[in-house]
């Protein structure tokens, strides 16, 4: 059997990732990216050029008021939703500004291959919480969270601890 630390360092980002990878368009509005945030229930997302490239990442924190409204202040715009037929109306604020222009181009990104231990040490080191995973073509293929790298230490030291009956 191996130990906790010998079944750690053969893990790689491959055997842990989230290979559903939503992504978001550098030609979308943000509202598109938010809805799309807010529909998949995810607080972040890599963004794709023309070819389905990761160029960027835009994440929760773009949308929160501190971090725009130096860079967005007359492009809020106001609707009048309903969310259902016979549903009372509320008013949204979107943002009329596109993904390619409020994106992080400084986004993390690294091969399935890596060891997890790696991927590990990049998020801490660059105070992230995701990196995107990619093809040879830059194109991604999964999604690492610290999330997923908690889940599987969860699962190491579980695995690791006699059961009981």
């Amino acid at each position: 059997m191996f130990s906790t630390i010998n079944r750690l360092d053969l893990l790689k980002v491959r055997d842990v990732m989230n290979r559903r990878v939503v992504t978001a368009r550098v030609d979308q509005t943000m509202a598109e990216a938010g809805e799309l945030l807010r529909t998949n229930r995810i607080s972040g997302a890599p963004v794709v050029d023309e070819y389905g490239r990761v160029v960027g990442v835009i994440t929760a924190v773009d949308f929160l008021p501190s971090h725009h409204q130096q860079r967005w202040p007359s492009n809020v715009v106001q609707e009048l939703v309903q969310d259902y037929p016979g549903g009372p109306y509320h008013v949204e604020e979107h943002i009329d500004e596109l993904v390619r222009d409020n994106m992080s181009t400084a986004v993390q990104t690294m091969d399935a291959s890596t060891s997890l231990v790696a991927a590990a040490r990049c998020l801490c080191l660059e105070h992230i919480h995701r990196v995107i995973v990619v093809d040879r073509q830059a194109r991604p293929v999964g999604v690492l969270t610290s999330l997923d790298i908690v889940a599987a230490l969860v699962n190491i030291v579980e695995e690791q601890q006699p059961t009981s009956r």
